[in-house]
This record gives C-alpha cells, structure tokens and sequence, in this order.
C-alpha cells in the first residue's frame, strides 16, 4: 500500500491544528498552579483581604480602574451574593478567553461553593478565570454565580 503526498499533507495539517488547540486552550495552563492560584484568591476574598486579591489579577484590570476601584470593583459583585465566607473547589474547566479588543488567551477556571454573608451553602457559587500573565499565571475575573430556579449544576451539589 502505498501513501499518497496529500494524505501525508493532510495528516500534517491535522496534527498542526491540534496542538495550536491545546497552546489556544487551558490545556496549556499548569492546571495545579492554577488552582493554587485560584484558591489564593478565594482565601483572600474569605479572609476580607480584598486588595491583597487585586494583586493577583491582570495588571490590565488593576490599571484600567486604580487598584483602589478595582479593590471596590470586587466589593460590588458581593452585593449580588454576599461575600464568601468559606470557599470550596468543586470544578474546573480549559478554555480560551476572549477580551473586547480581539485577544485571547487560554483560560482555565474553577468553581467554587461554599456559604456567603447572604446566602447558606448552596445558593451561591464563584468562578475564578485564570490566564497567562506577563510572567506568571494571573486571575482574569471573578464572579459570583446564584442559583435562581431548579437545582444546581450536578457538580455542584
């Protein structure tokens, strides 16, 4: 049997395309100093250590509010849950973060649950998007995630 050019060219293709996937994703992230990172942050946010938790983030954040805005940015989002008051991972996913100005990165991002100010456990839930800083892994985002109506993700329970 003999191979043909083309289908050597196509194989080659495929296998090119594949691992530019994984360099696009979070399969590029170090998934254990991510979630290290991850639940620095969290520990911040329980501990009432906001602006120790903004100096983890994307400097791009940090310089486009003043880490004192930035600081009040994250304070804001607990009106929406309360603050967290004990943090638990539960689960993760890889992917590729998109930002307003057509860059993107790869992303990993953990879930967390655990009781807030507001809410027993259960009800709210926080997911921390980590990405590739300058020089090391930053927190791109943090949002607070409340369950509205019917039951939670299986994970989650």
């Amino acid at each position: 049997m003999q191979i043909r050019p083309r289908v050597i060219i196509v194989l080659l293709v495929l296998s090119a395309g594949c691992v530019a996937c994984n360099i696009s994703t979070g399969a590029s992230i170090d998934r254990e100093q991510a979630q290290k990172l991850s639940d620095s942050f969290m520990s911040d946010l329980v501990n009432n250590k906001v602006a120790e938790a903004v100096n983890l983030m994307e400097s791009g954040f940090v310089k486009s509010l003043g880490s004192k805005d930035a600081e009040a940015t994250i304070r804001k989002l607990f009106e929406y849950c309360g603050q967290p008051k004990e943090y638990e991972f539960r689960h993760d996913e890889i992917g590729t973060r998109m930002y307003l100005d057509g860059r993107t990165k790869p992303m990993r991002k953990f879930f967390y649950v655990g009781a807030t100010t507001m809410h027993p456990r259960g009800i709210c839930f926080f997911a921390v998007e980590i990405v590739p800083g300058d020089n090391d892994l930053r927190v791109a985002s943090f949002g607070p995630l409340k369950v509205l109506t019917g039951k939670p993700p299986e994970w989650a329970r």
